[in-house]
């Protein structure tokens, strides 16, 4: 067995491990550089002394080698290089593969729901199904692939290990994906993915299925097909007839999902998408506070969600108190701390007194 050089891939923010023993030759750090997932290959140059300097000035311009799941895995992985276990948080290694899968998951699930909060047909959305059904498993081998970047620099051993990540995790949502009652057909993911132009929907499909399949729809004018050399599709192109059937078939996987459900559960699924809608409504409302708000703390969002955390703590009658905090810290501008703050908060309903009252209790803080 090789020698595995995962343990050499830093995993602590903008901490770098330097290797020069990388399979493609190449002498520098893989590293998470902005703590968000995306680890890039950053490539230096020894000087004599003994100093790296790096290659490139912008970190932008260091190539992407691993995002996804296999970067969520590799925080999470035990990790035997004293460096990296030097600094890592103590409980960072606790989750065991289930629960990095299931909290990776969730994590793109907050994200997906946050992408799209502000998409104006969201409000009808079954998030569940737009999730599970339509869009993780084709994000999530576009990611993986973007990660086979990283084979250039690791060994066959590591490589196999790698791919393990990936192609378990994709088993994983797919099992979810099935035991929740989305079963996406065949024909369902050739319309979707000639219809958006992208192939990562077809998900694992092979071209002879594919192929077939394209046949098929084309003999229900489903979609209209120019060949190149030989029955192979070269160009598909989906018909009016084709959406339509398209939309057919989602909607009877969403009723099949729902007809699989059991009373408790529908209850308990809307229930869940009820607390969803209400989750958004309320996030909505506070930044439309915050955006009026913060004109009073020179345009400053952090200093006015702290305010907004504080006041909401106390009653009315300590609220003009720690308003003359934020004045004399400078956070809150003297021309808004009376009757333009007092406004806002006595319109959202976050001060119940008179404008008299305000002024009276601000004067004696």
């Amino acid at each position: 067995m090789q020698q595995s050089v995962l343990d050499e891939i830093s995993n602590i923010g903008s901490t770098y491990i330097y290797y020069d023993e990388w399979r493609n030759n190449k002498t520098g750090s893989i590293a998470d550089v902005r703590g968000n997932g995306v680890y890039r290959f950053v490539e230096v140059e020894r000087y004599k002394s003994g100093h790296f300097k790096h290659i490139h000035e912008n970190t932008e311009d260091d190539p992407i080698v691993i995002v996804g799941i296999v970067a969520y895995w590799l925080k999470n992985r035990r990790n035997t290089n004293r460096l990296v276990t030097m600094f890592e948080e103590k409980a960072q290694r606790n989750k065991d593969i289930k629960e990095q899968f299931d909290s990776y998951t969730q994590w793109r699930f907050e994200q997906f729901k946050t992408q799209h909060k502000d998409d104006p047909s969201s409000w009808k959305w079954d998030w569940d199904y737009e999730f599970y059904a339509k869009y993780i498993i084709p994000h999530e081998l576009m990611l993986n692939k973007q990660t086979e970047a990283l084979f250039e620099y690791i060994t066959d051993d590591d490589i196999k290990q790698v791919r393990a990540v990936m192609d378990n995790y994709i088993e994983y949502l797919k099992l979810y994906r099935t035991e929740h009652g989305y079963e996406v057909c065949d024909e369902l993911k050739v319309l979707r993915s000639y219809f958006t132009n992208d192939s990562y929907l077809l998900e694992d499909m092979d071209d002879y299925t594919k192929n077939e399949i394209i046949e098929q729809l084309e003999k229900k004018d489903c979609v209209k097909v120019i060949r190149v050399f030989g029955d192979d599709a070269w160009s598909v192109t989906v018909t009016d007839k084709g959406k339509a059937y398209m939309e057919h078939l989602e909607k009877q996987m969403r009723e099949k999902q729902n007809d699989g459900l059991s009373e408790l559960e529908q209850l308990r699924k809307e229930n869940e998408e009820l607390r969803a809608k209400i989750s958004r409504e309320e996030d909505d409302k506070e930044a439309e506070i915050v955006k009026e708000l913060a004109s009073c703390f020179y345009g400053n969002e952090e200093d006015t969600r702290d305010f907004l955390k504080q006041i909401r703590n106390v009653q009315d009658r300590d609220k003009p108190a720690i308003a003359k905090q934020y004045l004399d810290a400078k956070k809150l501008s003297e021309l808004s701390s009376k009757r333009p703050l007092w406004t806002i908060l006595k319109r959202y309903g976050l001060y119940s007194k008179g404008e008299s009252n305000w002024s009276t209790l601000f004067n004696k803080a």
